[in-house]
Formats: structure tokens, sequence, C-alpha cells
């Protein structure tokens, strides 16, 4: 059966890397949702939908961390589905809180690719 969960990840994980193991990770075990970094602290942001078991064995596998970051806690909280394709890192760019629109972010070619065509 499908669900959906909030994850909140806690710790240091500010420019760790943190996001794009977690999409990679929940891209390989079929998980979709969003991923982006929460408040002023670093913490992480994380809406997973996905089978149960899949979405349980991604909230394990966030609550261990990496080797080089350091996770404190999970908050996980149970939320409706909302029917995601696919499983993107999202900035939040807003002047409220109240107000907070995901924006997926683009990878733009490197100097490189754009004068020599690579």
């Amino acid at each position: 059966m499908k669900t959906a969960v909030n994850l909140v990840v806690i710790g240091n994980l500010y420019k760790s890397g943190f996001r794009f193991y977690a999409q990679q990770k929940g891209i390989d075990l079929g998980i979709v949702g969003t991923i982006s970094y929460q408040g002023e602290f670093g913490d992480i942001s994380i809406h997973a939908e996905g089978e149960e078991e899949i979405v349980k064995t991604f909230t394990n596998w966030c609550a261990k961390g990496l080797p080089y970051c350091k996770v404190l806690k999970v908050d996980v909280q149970s939320v409706p589905l909302q029917n995601y394709n696919s499983f993107d890192i999202v900035s939040v760019n807003s002047d409220s809180p109240d107000d907070q629109k995901p924006v997926v972010t683009k990878k733009k070619k490197s100097l490189g690719a754009r004068i020599f065509g690579f």
C-alpha cells in the first residue's frame, strides 16, 4: 500500500551532499517526492512517497546518515499522498514561511560545455 511521509532530518548536513545521496537512494528504492533545506540551520525536509516498506527503509537510511555528516534525529510525520512522479531536490523561495513554494533547481551547463559543445 502506498504511503507518504514528511521527514525532517536534523544534524550537521548543510553542504554535506546529503540531499544528493538521499535523492539517489530514494530513486534507487522507487521513492518519489521532494528534498529541500529547511530553516536557517541546514536541516533537510523530505516529502517521500512509495510503498510502505520502501518508505520505512528510506527513513531508516536517512537516520543513519553518511560517514561525513552526522544525523542527530529524524522527525517523521504521515501526510496525504500528493502523487509525485519523480524525486527532486528543490529550493524553497519565499519571504514568509506560510507562502513557501518549491522551485525545482536545474543544473547549468559548464562554460566548457557552452564553448566546446560537451
